[in-house]
């Protein structure tokens, strides 16, 4: 007879692991107000009194993870603009990067915007800081410098950012919507998103010629 092996406890994430991947889904499902520390003691299997001791308010802990979701997102999607090649390969770039980011992170955009109404005072200071490290500064020089060499027309870089984030987030967002509409299902729907990578750079870079 085969039995179940126990898997080793260094293969099994330790309490504050534990900890912040149940806060993770708590806070992404329900937001700030929502979530409660009992239940994500409970859906991390440990007692209270453990996640306390590690994190002694829930917006403490909240702010860990939204610094997580953020420092997963802004160097790696943004940071195509500082990297070598063409406005087109950098534009194709970001599509690919921050779409495959949202179908990975489904829940992170309606979070987002979530706790944007419900809790703007907080959410904000999280994108202060990407801010201020000058992408909109440096999004800003290589507009103007692709207009001096003819490689676009002039466009206003918070039309410019505006337009890249819509066109990659709203299908993430409207899915259910999306889904009905289109008859498609889950697998068919994801598929649709993945190749819109490619076919929303080609419309964005024709768009700004």
């Amino acid at each position: 007879m085969v039995q179940n092996k126990k898997i080793p406890d260094s293969a099994q994430p330790g309490p504050e692991k534990q900890i912040l991947i149940a806060a993770k889904e708590v806070f992404l499902e329900k937001g700030f107000d929502g979530a409660r520390m009992q239940e994500i003691a409970d859906k991390a299997a440990l007692n209270k009194a453990l996640l306390h001791y590690y994190y002694r308010s829930k917006e403490k802990l909240y702010r860990v993870i939204v610094k997580d979701i953020m420092d997963q997102f802004f160097p790696v999607v943004f940071g195509v603009f500082d990297e070598t090649g063409s406005l087109s390969d950098k534009i194709t770039r970001f599509f690919d990067l921050y779409i495959g980011f949202l179908l990975d992170n489904p829940l992170v955009p309606q979070f987002i915007i979530a706790e944007i109404v419900r809790k703007p005072e907080m959410l904000m200071e999280f994108f202060s800081g990407p801010m201020e490290s000058g992408v909109i500064l440096q999004l800003s020089e290589l507009i103007d410098e692709c207009v001096r060499k003819g490689e676009m027309r002039p466009i206003p870089t918070e039309e410019f950012l505006m337009n890249l984030i819509s066109l990659s987030v709203f299908p993430i967002i409207a899915k259910p919507i999306l889904m009905n509409f289109l008859e498609k299902d889950d697998k068919e729907y994801n598929e649709l998103i993945n190749e819109r990578k490619r076919v929303t750079a080609d419309f964005f870079i024709r768009a700004i010629k």
